[in-house]
């Protein structure tokens, strides 16, 4: 019994620091218990929510385009998603520094630096104008305080890298959002209208309530060689795949946030 007793009481110890050890872990690295930076976390994640269920290309199921009209409105939806795009981005950007900024400094202030007395500095005026390359080389702080910077720094960095990974897999879905939506537009005028034994409601002028209409208007020409249809169906396809293509290219051309130039101080 005696020896029972000591095991139990050992597993129960080293369950509870383990479980302790766990808990300080999460609390220093899970950015979602960070309350500075679960905030940002948050904002970040509903723009990038907010994004994910825009549609690059419209296709309106009633109505009837002309290929160049409908290549056109194509072209002024891609410029309108891009630019909303760019200024999500931006929104994105300012929220991070602002975190980053505000994180770095709380975690400064919490080991003992960035408190210096107003009256120091202005005393010691003289001598940082003598000292001032000096200074610029060395940013002004002690080996000390570079190296803890440097720590809150690399989690800074993990941070701002997954906004990265919020804001890609957003795009993607969007993307991806965008060509379900096509193919579903493009299945509902490959199924029958109607099944068998039912028939359509009409209105009062005889048409039919709800009917598809077609997608593109297409010109029948008849020449000595035989019917000839503009466009033609490949290109009908060839316009509808650039224009994906073009939607494509024109979300992924945002610069990530690593390499932007303000984000330096806290990823170097």
């Amino acid at each position: 019994y005696q020896r029972w007793k000591l095991f139990s009481v050992w597993k129960s110890a080293m369950r509870n620091q383990r479980v302790q050890k766990c808990s300080r872990t999460l609390n220093s690295h899970l950015f979602a218990l960070d309350t500075t930076l679960c905030e940002a976390l948050l904002k970040c994640r509903t723009l990038c929510v907010k994004i994910s269920s825009w549609n690059l290309l419209e296709v309106n199921p009633m109505t009837v385009y002309q290929l160049e009209e409908f290549e056109e409105q194509q072209r002024q939806i891609r410029k309108q998603r891009v630019q909303d795009l760019q200024d999500i981005w931006m929104k994105i950007k300012e929220e991070l520094l602002q975190s980053c900024h505000v994180s770095l400094t709380d975690f400064l202030k919490k080991n003992g630096f960035g408190q210096k007395a107003p009256e120091k500095e202005d005393s010691k005026s003289d001598e940082a104008a003598k000292d001032g390359e000096r200074d610029e080389d060395s940013g002004g702080m002690s080996y000390t305080e570079r190296a803890t910077t440097r720590t809150q720094c690399r989690k800074l960095t993990k941070f701002i890298r997954m906004v990265q990974y919020l804001f890609n897999d957003a795009i993607a879905q969007m993307v991806r959002h965008t060509a379900s939506r096509l193919l579903e537009v493009l299945d509902g005028f490959a199924q029958e209208p109607e099944e068998d034994g039912v028939e359509e409601e009409k209105d009062p002028k005889g048409e039919k309530k709800n009917s598809r209409k077609p997608n593109f208007i297409l010109e029948c020409l008849l020449e000595p060689a035989g019917l000839r249809f503009a466009p033609t169906g490949e290109s009908i396809r060839e316009v509808i795949e650039a224009c994906l293509r073009d939607a494509l290219r024109a979300v992924s051309g945002t610069q990530s946030f690593l390499a932007v130039e303000d984000f330096t101080p806290f990823t170097a």
